[in-house]
Parts: structure tokens; sequence; C-alpha cells
């Protein structure tokens, strides 16, 4: 006996619960009014009203299952996901080996972080179900979370047996493809997962990315705009037609999008980073200094936004500024050379020519062949010797 369809994919949205498809992509979303339990492709499970009203089945063995499902989806709309949890100790008979409950119970331990007792469950099911797509994703999803690369290719390899345009399967193959930068072959699995879901934001989101790697910028933008009006809140969609524009050199639209991105994300440093390069060749230095300002306060711990600052303040000369940012870069980054050549010549400036002697002497580290970083280390020493003596 089945309570729902088998379309039901192991790892599910329910309420605010993580989404999960193998890469994390954005699915439905509940009505608070009106807890529905989704499918990772979309379809409701159950959906249930909060008056009470049950769901006719024909039997009373499965309104008891519905009624279950319900209070697990009430359970997760109030944010508890132990509690939720806690509701399976006291499943019906007459579901206790349900596959599909089954499967939502490993999800919920995934999210709980219980990754042991969600592996179990998941290994369980797939001996007794080996074919079932929903089990395998299920098992895929927790290869993935575990770093089991191995266990995860002979997974999509049994998926894709069974079901060659599976979404899930050719979106993980596709972002495998786009680690190791091979955006060509990336692209085509992203372009396979959108040719079944033209509204899966995943792919779509994968596809675009690819394509403005690979430079086809129209087959980009169209993407990404598609991906907006299935989203109209979806900040990343926003942020690569801003780089598009700027490819374009249209830094005011450019500009316009990324604070747009900003504007539903506020916290994300990429964007302020691509909003200071953006106000920077609008010639707004002011705005373009606050933004990589913002951008090293969320990222304190990152080189960039301290390199950005520093070219900014040698740019406008304000050499003891650039000098401080270009101690932080070398600071947080020992190994960006780049930084050395720049901060020994503004240490120098400043007479610090201890300081300025030990950047020459890491610029030559990166450079061997560099006879002025020689002749510079042979300057900054005999400044040294001058003031000691």
């Amino acid at each position: 006996m089945k309570i729902v369809k088998k379309k039901f994919l192991g790892l599910v949205f329910i309420g605010m619960l993580l989404p999960v498809s193998f890469s994390c992509a954005s699915g439905p979303k509940n009505n608070a009014e009106n807890p529905v339990i989704f499918s990772n492709s979309g379809e409701p499970l159950v959906a249930v009203a909060n008056s009470g009203s049950s769901v006719s089945s024909g039997s009373a063995e499965v309104a008891e299952d519905v009624k279950f499902v319900q209070n697990v989806s009430e359970t997760l709309n109030s944010g508890s996901v132990d509690d939720a949890l806690a509701l399976f100790e006291s499943m019906p008979e007459s579901v206790a080996n349900d596959s599909d409950l089954l499967s939502l119970k490993a999800s919920l331990l995934l999210s709980a972080g219980k990754d042991s007792d969600a592996e179990k469950l998941a290994s369980q099911l797939l001996k007794s179900e080996p074919k079932n797509l929903d089990v395998l994703e299920l098992n895929v999803m927790i290869a993935k979370k575990k770093g089991d690369a191995a266990k995860k290719s002979q997974l999509i390899k049994q998926i894709l047996a069974i079901d060659p345009k599976n979404v899930n399967a050719n979106i993980e193959l596709g972002s495998e493809q786009a680690l190791r930068r091979n955006y060509k072959a990336a692209r085509e699995y992203y372009n396979k997962a959108v040719a079944v879901e033209p509204k899966n934001t995943e792919a779509l989101f994968g596809y675009g990315k690819m394509s403005y790697y690979l430079e086809k910028d129209k087959d980009a933008r169209g993407a990404f705009e598609r991906m907006i009006k299935l989203e109209p809140d979806n900040a990343l969609a926003y942020s690569y037609l801003a780089k598009l524009d700027s490819e374009k050199r249209l830094y005011k639209v450019a500009k316009e999008n990324i604070l747009k991105a900003i504007s539903i994300e506020p916290d994300v440093s990429d964007y302020y980073f691509d909003l200071g390069t953006y106000c920077r060749f609008l010639g707004d230095y002011p705005s373009a200094e606050e933004a990589w300002k913002k951008a090293a306060a969320l990222e304190p711990d990152y080189f960039l936004g301290y390199a950005y600052l520093a070219g900014l303040c040698e740019e406008k000369e304000r050499w003891a500024d650039a000098l401080g940012y270009y101690r932080q870069v070398v600071q947080k980054n020992p190994q960006y050379y780049y930084a050395y050549e720049s901060l020994g010549m503004l240490a120098w400036r400043e007479k610090h020519y201890g300081e300025a002697r030990a950047a020459f002497e890491n610029a030559l580290k990166n450079s061997p062949d560099n006879v002025s970083y020689v002749l510079m280390i042979a300057a900054c020493y005999l400044r040294e010797n001058n003031i000691a003596g």
C-alpha cells in the first residue's frame, strides 16, 4: 500500500526544510495556510488544509497515513526537525515499512545532521528497492555529503541506466564537470536537465553560468532572464546579468542589477566586489571604496578586498592608506606575490627600509630573474646601514 505517488524523491521539501536535489536547487514553497510536502519534481505528496479537513482516499487506513504526514508537515512548519523525527517513533503500523515515508525519515535525519543514521536507513532501503529512483537519489545525496565520490558516481550510473534523462543526475554531472573546469561538457549536462524541466532554476543557472564562461552571452542572458521570471527574487541571476552588462561596458545597468542582488541578499561579499568594480568604472571612487570595504568586512580573512582597496588608494595617491591595505593583503595571503612589489615601493616611500627589503625579497622568490628586485634589495641594505650608522 502506498499513500503517495512513486514520483517522491528521497529528500523532500517540507516547510522551510533545505532543498534536496543533489546540488541544493530551490524548489516549491509551502503556503502556511495549506501545508504541503513536495517531491523534488514539484509534485505534492500530500496537501491537507490546516482547517483539519482530510484527504479523501477511500480507506480509513489511508486517512490515518495522511494524518501522520500532515502532523509531520505541521511540525516542520513550526521549525522543529527533531520534533518531526520524534513522530516517526509512533508511526502507524500500516506504514512502518513504507519506503516513501522511510525515505522522508532519512532525509530528515540528514537535515538534522544525523548522517550515520540517515546512511544506515538509506542503505537498507536501497537493498530492498535497488531500482527505486527516489531511494537511489537519496543515497547519492548522502554519498555527496560524505565526500564519497566513487559511491556517488556508481549510484548516478545506476540512475542513468534506469532513467537516462534524470534531471538531478544530469545536474550533478554538470556540477562535477564545472568543478573540473570542463565547461563545455558541464553545459551539455545542464542543457539535458533543462530540456526535461525547463523551469528548473538550478539547471538553468548551471546552463547560464557555463554559457557565460564559454562566452555564449546570448544563451547565458536568456537563462538568467528566465530564472528571474520564475523566481523574481533570485539574486544570483541578477548578479550574472550584471556581469554580462559589464562585459558590454554597460556599467550603469550592471550597477542597477547588482544592487537588486544586494537588496535580496545583502550579506554576499561577491556582490560588493562586483559593485565596487562597476562604481570604479563609472568614476565613482567613494562608492567603490565603500563597496570594497563592505566586502572586506564580510570576509575579513580574505585578501582580495584589501587588494582592491590598496589599488584604489594607490590610484588616488593615498600612499599611507595603500601601504596599510597591502600589509593586510600579504598578512591574509602570504603567497600573493603580486602585492609584494607595491608593498616594497610604498614602504620605501615611507622610509620603512627594512620592511621594503623584506617585501622585495618575497617578490624575488616569485620572479628570481628580476634584476630590479635585486637592485632594490641592495638599495634597502644601503639605506638601513645609513640609518644604523
